[in-house]
Formats: structure tokens, C-alpha cells, sequence
């Protein structure tokens, strides 16, 4: 789902910037300029400094819940990046890389304050920005805790075998990962409805009935079938015969 909330925020480049915020953040930031696919800032770096993006553009890359890096933004003319810094003692919350050549001027977290004071027009930017980013957060946690959800459900269906009927407790297995019981049943009624389980029938209590296709359920969550016996034999506490 990571994929539609990075589509969204390409199309939200910021438009440039008058020529007379652009003379004075030249006069008194720092300029700098990078090849494309140099990292401008990384994840976890101390959030010190902000930048705004004079020319070319930019991609922001994040690693959600261990997996590896992907781009969730894209940055254009006029962009402010860094800023989640200026309020909160913070490390940056992700990777900015230069997608192509790209000139930006960088700022101390106080000059760059100092900067907002005088210009209106940056701290229309600034304000646009920060919302910006909160709101695109706030929607690939969303798509992030949906995806984990699927992925707890679909290992205990797939633990459960191939056509047979089986039980499974979702106040369990709840307790056991931390996910809403309601979230569960979400994912098990969406499941359903695609046809990854083939039967189904709520028993009450949390627990419900289900015959699984194993390959349906597959596609739905576009990886193999676990192979580690151990690992599906934890899982039968919460499948029941």
C-alpha cells in the first residue's frame, strides 16, 4: 500500500520560488550542490540543519518497520526538507538523495527561524510543508499496520494447510502480535471476500472456521509459502483442529 501514499506525494512537488526568496537564501545560507544519487541527508543523522531546494529534485527514502529503503516523496523547485528538526531535538526520519543534479541552500535550525520571521512567503512553504509531511506519515503508518495485520493473519492460514477446515482464534492471536482483534477480522473478511479463504464462519469468541486456497492466499500476499517447519509449528497454538 506503500505505493499509492508514494504517488500521492509525487504529484505534491512544491512550485519555485520568487526571485526575491531566492536572492535572499543565497545571501544567507550555505549553497550547496550534489551529483545525482548522492545522499543530501540520511536516516537517524542529527536533525540540525534544513534545506530548500533551488534546482533539480530530490527523493525521500524511508525503511518502514525493517524493510529495506524505498522512495515514499519526491521533491521539487522550492521544497523544504529538514524542518521536522526545528521543533524537536530529532534525528532525521529519513534518507534524502539527489535524484538528479541539484543545488540547495542550507540553513542552521536558528538562521533558518530567523529566515521564516522575514519572509512570508517561507513560512507559507514552511507551514504547507510540515502538514504535508505529517498527514503522509500518518497515512504510511496506517498502510504499514494494515500490511502487518495482513501478514500475521496470512502466516497462521497458510500454518493451517491446504483445503482442510480449521479453526482459528483471533483474541489469540491478538494477544500474541498486539493487532486490534477488529483489525484481524478485517483482514480475515477481506480475505474471504477475494477468495484466499474459501470457507468461512464465525464461531463467536474470537474464533473463526476457515478452509484456506493456498494459492489464492499467496497471490493476495505476493510472497511463497513459508517453508520453515519450525516456524509454522509456533504458529498452532492460535490454529485449531
Amino acid at each position: 500500500m506503500v505505493a499509492k501514499t508514494q504517488s500521492s506525494l509525487a504529484n505534491a512537488r512544491s512550485s519555485r520560488l520568487s526571485d526575491e526568496v531566492t536572492r535572499f537564501l543565497t545571501r544567507h545560507g550555505r549553497t550547496r550542490r550534489f551529483p545525482a544519487g548522492a545522499e543530501v541527508v540520511g536516516e537517524n543523522e542529527p536533525a540540525t540543519t534544513v534545506f530548500v531546494l533551488l534546482d533539480g529534485e530530490a527523493e525521500v527514502l524511508k525503511a518502514v518497520e525493517g524493510s529495506q529503503p524505498s522512495v515514499v516523496a519526491n521533491l521539487g523547485v522550492g521544497a523544504i526538507f529538514g524542518e521536522m528538526g526545528l521543533f524537536h531535538d530529532l534525528t532525521r526520519t529519513g534518507t534524502v538523495r539527489a535524484a538528479t543534479e541539484l543545488t540547495a541552500v542550507e540553513f542552521a535550525n536558528d538562521d533558518f527561524l530567523d529566515a521564516v520571521t522575514q519572509l512570508p512567503e517561507l513560512t507559507f512553504r514552511l507551514m504547507r510543508s510540515l502538514s504535508t509531511k505529517v498527514s503522509s506519515t500518518n497515512e504510511i503508518l496506517a498502510d504499514s499496520h494494515r500490511d502487518r495485520a495482513r501478514w500475521v493473519v496470512g502466516y497462521h492460514l497458510l500454518a493451517g494447510g491446504e483445503g482442510q477446515s480449521f479453526k482459528l482464534d483471533l483474541r489469540a492471536l491478538a494477544e500474541q502480535s498486539g493487532i486490534p482483534r477488529a483489525s484481524l477480522r478485517s483482514v480475515v473478511d477481506e480475505l474471504a471476500d477475494k477468495g484466499a479463504i474459501s470457507r468461512l464462519v464465525h464461531r463467536g469468541n474470537g474464533v473463526v472456521e476457515v478452509a484456506v486456497d493456498r494459492e489464492r492466499l499467496n497471490r493476495r500476499l505476493g510472497a511463497v509459502v513459508p517453508s520453515a517447519t519450525d516456524d509454522i509449528a509456533d504458529q498452532r497454538r492460535v490454529v485449531k483442529r
